[in-house]
């Protein structure tokens, strides 16, 4: 199968039954926006996709690629695979990258980049043993993590354009912030539009995330980090009662953002590439 906006051939574009995981609207708009991420971005829980069926016309017509495209007049692509890990989000990245770098998309004035990173540690089972416990805490280990497996990464493109931005769903911890990140959380904006006083502070939240981390500790016999790891529960624990609380994110999945809460995502990415 062929896409105008994927230089790629894509052979099966569903990930899991019926979810695809690419999407575009071609119609020959001045500009491109391209988002990547995860089921957050894919817009699950918009309409009735994680009930009965998936409503492609309304989710396109709800998530935040296409209420920030609309915004930008650019045509669009989506590149999210629902339940995926960052490992996969930076591989479509670098696709992306290598596609610009072609000049595929040569005939567009503006080329918009957003990628949407998920939780840490959902792909931990493929990195590459540690056999020495010598990482006190959980940020300890997560910034050596991000670094190895996104950081160092991205930064092989050489694409430091202010169009391409990176953005952080439903987690968070302390990391150095280069000019492409954007500042706050996507669900720190949910939860200040409730008046919900919270910010994230947990590098992972669901059982995708944390079951891949506590196995990998065991294996590699990391006591010290396990031990923070469940001294650390309460921030987990305390994210997730916040976010079953929120009338912004639904009471499926991870929690998606409902239709108000992509509106509040591509207003805000709206409003830094406005000002460029």
């Amino acid at each position: 199968m062929r896409f105008n906006l994927y230089n790629k051939e894509v052979p099966d574009h569903l990930s899991q039954g019926n979810r695809e995981w690419i999407a575009e609207s071609s119609t020959g708009k001045e500009n491109v926006l391209i988002t990547i991420g995860d089921s957050w971005t894919w817009g699950d829980s918009l309409g009735t996709s994680a009930t009965t069926e998936n409503n492609k016309k309304y989710r396109y017509e709800n998530f935040y690629t296409s209420l920030l495209a609309s915004k930008l007049d650019a045509d669009w692509l989506m590149l999210a695979w629902c339940g995926t890990n960052n490992r996969w989000i930076v591989s479509r990245y670098l696709e992306v990258c290598g596609a610009i770098k072609q000049g595929f998309y040569k005939g567009f004035k503006k080329i918009y980049v957003h990628v949407n990173f998920t939780e840490m540690f959902r792909d931990i089972e493929s990195f590459a043993d540690i056999h020495e416990d010598s990482f006190n805490s959980v940020n300890d280990f997560a910034k050596y993590y991000f670094k190895k497996t996104v950081v160092d990464k991205t930064k092989k493109t050489n694409m430091y354009t202010k169009y391409h931005t990176f953005g952080q769903n439903f987690w968070n911890f302390d990391f150095e912030k280069d000019q492409r990140w954007m500042t706050d959380v996507w669900q720190d904006l949910l939860f200040k539009y409730q008046d919900i006083e919270y910010r994230v502070i947990t590098p992972m939240v669901s059982g995708i995330a944390t079951q891949p981390f506590i196995s990998y500790c065991r294996r590699n016999s990391l006591k010290s980090l396990l031990e923070d790891f469940k001294n650390r529960t309460h921030d987990m624990l305390e994210l997730a009662s916040l976010l079953e609380k929120s009338e912004l994110n639904s009471i499926h999945g991870t929690k998606h953002p409902n239709e108000l809460g992509h509106k509040i995502w591509a207003d805000y990415l709206y409003k830094y590439y406005s000002n460029l």
